[in-house]
């Protein structure tokens, strides 16, 4: 499993033993493990992970998220309906009902509620031609799995291995779209298994 780092976390990096290889040859992708073992945390949870996609090696990058706490990362802003919302987790946010509904806002099962598809249009803008860096990343992942490790398991995976992993699901989807209009660019994620070894991460 990779993660990607851009070239702005090369000052984190260079704080962290297991990271500071990595820190002049950004941006890249780094092994998971490496970045787990720099904020202290065990292997478990990506293991599980990769139980969970029966062995399949995932990637991820903190652009994905929607909220970012560690990595350094400036949610870009979109308008939706003439109204100017500061990046995917505010628009989200203000699109739950009031009341608040939960069995509307939740659905019948994953992939079913009113919050999916606020978060599906959430990603669609964020992701959108007017943030081309942004779009070349996820283009980028093609075809490797997506999935988020945290503490949410409907739009992540918990170290456990449980959950939905539905952000990664609706990037995905967003992803296929695109790769049928346009072709995977060149600098995906490297496949060799030795490459975790090696502290040059595939750059762009």
């Amino acid at each position: 499993p990779y993660y990607y780092l851009s070239s702005g976390q090369a000052a984190i990096c260079r704080r962290s033993p297991s990271l500071q290889p990595y820190a002049d040859h950004l941006p890249g992708w780094v092994p998971h493990r490496k970045i787990a073992d720099a904020m202290g945390f065990p292997h478990s949870g990506i293991e599980a992970a990769l139980a969970k996609l029966r062995g399949t090696p995932y990637i991820w990058a903190t652009e994905f998220e929607n909220v970012h706490t560690h990595w350094k990362f400036h949610e870009p802003s979109f308008e939706v309906d003439g109204r100017t919302y500061a990046g995917s987790e505010a628009f989200f946010h203000s699109q739950k009902p009031r009341p608040f509904d939960k069995q509307l806002w939740d659905g019948k099962g994953p992939g079913l509620g009113q919050r999916d598809e606020v978060m599906r249009t959430a990603v669609r803008m964020k992701f959108s031609e007017a943030n081309t860096d942004l779009r070349r990343l996820l283009l980028a992942t093609y075809p490797h799995p997506l999935l988020s490790i945290k503490g949410d398991s409907y739009w992540g995976v918990l170290p456990s291995g449980h959950g939905e992993n539905m952000l990664a699901v609706l990037l995905m989807e967003l992803r296929d779209e695109l790769v049928k209009g346009e072709p995977p660019l060149p600098h995906s994620p490297p496949t060799s298994s030795n490459a975790e070894d090696d502290p040059r991460p595939c750059a762009e």
